[in-house]
């Protein structure tokens, strides 16, 4: 678009139990987006980590039920040293595992790689 980053993306992901999810990034817009929407059986959750806020969407019978909630607001950088930290304290396993992070980074440098493929870079 406007620099040879990636400066805006929005991608669909489709995960085998059955959910699927919206993950939106923009570095152009006047404000940072960063959301997450997660579609499930019988729900829909909208995760704005810019807001700090999470909207749950339920079907209820014949009727959509929203509630809003508002997470303590957390720097997730800081959390993650945190809880190294409390690892090597108290020898623990980490609150995600190597394993966990290291399937994410691929998801990751996926999309990177299927975005830069089909914008022929």
């Amino acid at each position: 678009m406007l620099t040879d980053k990636i400066d805006v993306a929005k991608v669909w992901l489709e995960f085998e139990n059955g959910c699927a999810a919206i993950a939106t990034a923009s570095r152009l817009s006047p404000e940072k987006q960063r959301r997450l929407k997660v579609f499930q059986e019988d729900s829909f959750i909208h995760i704005d980590y810019q807001s700090h806020e999470v909207r749950v969407y339920s079907k209820k019978g014949d009727s959509i039920s929203s509630d809003i909630i508002r997470p303590e607001k957390k720097e997730p950088l800081k959390e993650e040293l945190i809880d190294f930290i409390g690892c090597v304290k108290e020898r623990r396993k980490p609150m995600v595992s190597g394993i966990e992070g290291r399937n994410a980074l691929k998801v990751a440098l996926d999309i990177t790689d299927k975005i830069k493929k089909d914008l022929g870079r």
